[in-house]
């Protein structure tokens, strides 16, 4: 027969066992829920937001690919990570004033379908090697690269040199920046949670995070240029997205590589936009490294030059997009102007 105490321990730990079925079986009912709304949301989101430019066929899966304007050399934009299209608003219009000009997103951005693993530079620039070739599109370009955009541009220049006249990129992302200790820890340290942060988005979390709080998921400069575009939030804060953002990260180390391995760029019209203002993310010695490499990258050309936006963070097209659209015209104004007699 049961002891008295001995019956009255069983019934808690039967309670606290119900307890944690029924809390478990509401966890997996909510992720459920939020797993099924999700993907539903992230079909629909397109149909309800369609893409401003062309969704173009490559490999078995769509690419947007936005042009706007006319003339030539054409300019593409690609944008820093993890970002999409949407963070050209405040340039592409104005460089469409004088001259065509596209923007796209990456694999797993914005409007674009997800690519095959690895993500590296080196996989992008491929990618939009064929975008632009199946979008017709005619080159040469004048190539645009914001932060990790810039790895991507300089890849396809180096192996389409035909079809590049000119580069602006804009504060890019140093290849050497891993060799910072404290960045390279910072870097491998973040991995893992942007993995979960990837895996929870399956269930909604982002989504959820855009109802209660949109204006923090994203820098307060962009703010205006989400706010002006409906349907924005739905668009990049799709669970893809953080997919994305994690495959560009865990090959990193690989973009890199690839991109150290262009020794020069020979005479190939170059301009380097570096931020004037403090990143956040940087040490005061950090930030003078990052200049050091910035200036290795644009002595790879003998025709490269830095020019600083004074009033800048890292998101110079948000914070000063007049500078990049002054540089383009002035690269575009160079590289269409007739060879001296």
């Amino acid at each position: 027969m049961i002891q008295p105490k001995k019956a009255k321990k069983l019934s808690k730990l039967r309670g606290c066992l119900a307890l944690l079925l029924y809390g478990v079986g509401a966890l997996l009912i909510v992720a459920a829920i939020g797993w099924a709304y999700e993907h539903y949301a992230s079909a629909e989101d397109p149909k309800r937001y369609p893409p401003p430019g062309k969704l173009i066929a490559i490999d078995g899966r769509l690419m947007h690919l936005n042009c706007t304007g006319e003339g030539a050399p054409t300019v593409v934009l690609d944008t820093q990570a993890p970002s999409t299209s949407i963070d050209w608003a405040l340039v592409q219009p104005e460089i469409a004033k004088f001259t065509r000009v596209c923007s796209y997103d990456r694999a797993g951005y914005g409007w674009s379908e997800a690519g095959p693993l690895p993500r590296s530079a080196g996989q992008e620039a491929s990618d939009l090697d064929k975008l632009l070739s199946a979008s017709g599109e005619p080159g040469p370009y004048l190539l645009v690269g914001a932060s990790y955009g810039g790895h991507v541009v300089r890849i396809f220049a180096n192996e389409h040199p035909e079809k590049a006249v000119g580069m602006v990129l804009v504060d890019p992302r140093p290849e050497k920046l891993f060799s910072i200790p404290s960045i390279r820890q910072q870097a491998d340290s973040s991995l893992v949670s942007v993995d979960v942060l990837a895996a929870l988005t399956d269930f909604g979390l982002a989504r959820l995070f855009i109802l209660l709080m949109p204006e923090k998921m994203i820098p307060a400069a962009a703010v205006p240029v989400y706010a002006a575009l409906p349907g924005s939030y739905a668009i990049v804060f799709q669970s893809r997205m953080w997919h994305a953002t994690a495959a560009e990260a865990h090959a990193m180390d690989a973009s890199d590589v690839q991109v150290a391995a262009i020794q020069s760029m020979g005479d190939l019209p170059l301009i380097v936009l570096r931020h004037g203002l403090p990143m956040a993310s940087l040490t005061a010695e950090n930030e003078e490294k990052w200049k050091i490499f910035q200036e290795e990258i644009a002595a790879l050309s003998t025709a490269g030059q830095v020019i600083v936006a004074e009033n800048s963070d890292h998101a110079i097209q948000l914070h000063q997009p007049e500078i990049i659209v002054d540089s383009v015209r002035k690269m575009r104004d160079a590289t269409a102007a007739p060879a001296a007699p």
